[in-house]
């Protein structure tokens, strides 16, 4: 897939644990809205990882990078919030989010030697990741809609300031 040039809307998350499955739910629901050729959304799941080595060490450059995904920010659930990179410095990848998650020094990384910018959309969740089931709380579901609002509002902010 070439996702040169384009800014990417990514869902991460495992849909079998319950809340965790947020990121892939609001990526579908952006796929359902009029983005343009400029965005690109996709639920990269459990790897976003691995996409970003293949971003970091590929020849095909998006322009920016949506992250969505939840994460336990001791917020009500199903609150919507924005997570700077400074912000991510103080948690461990093994306490942001649900699952694994790179470190702000990737995304630096990422932006300084690629010039690749990324902002983060995240979700409190309800259900932990002992929550083994499919679908998402209540409380979450509802944010998916709002979620994916803020990410294309990103998206077309990042793809207009990108542009020459």
């Amino acid at each position: 897939m070439d996702v040169s040039g384009k800014v990417l809307i990514l869902g991460c998350g495992n849909i079998l644990l319950g809340d965790d499955g947020f990121g892939p739910a609001v990526a579908r629901r952006c796929r359902r809205l009029k983005l343009g050729r400029s965005i690109l959304s996709l639920d990269v799941g459990t790897g976003l990882s691995s996409f970003l080595l293949e971003v970091t060490y590929g020849d095909r450059r998006p322009k920016g990078l949506v992250v969505v995904d939840s994460a336990d920010g001791g917020r009500p659930p199903g609150e919507v919030f924005e997570v700077g990179l400074r912000d991510l410095d103080s948690r461990s990848t093994d306490t942001f989010g649900l699952h694994d998650f790179p470190s702000a020094a990737v995304f630096r990384e990422l932006e300084s030697s690629k010039g690749i910018r990324t902002r983060i959309v995240a979700c409190q969740p309800r259900t932990g990741v002992s929550a083994v089931g499919v679908g998402l709380s209540p409380e979450v579901e509802a944010a998916v809609g709002v979620a994916s609002r803020l990410a294309v509002e990103m998206a077309l902010e990042m793809s207009r300031a990108a542009s020459p």
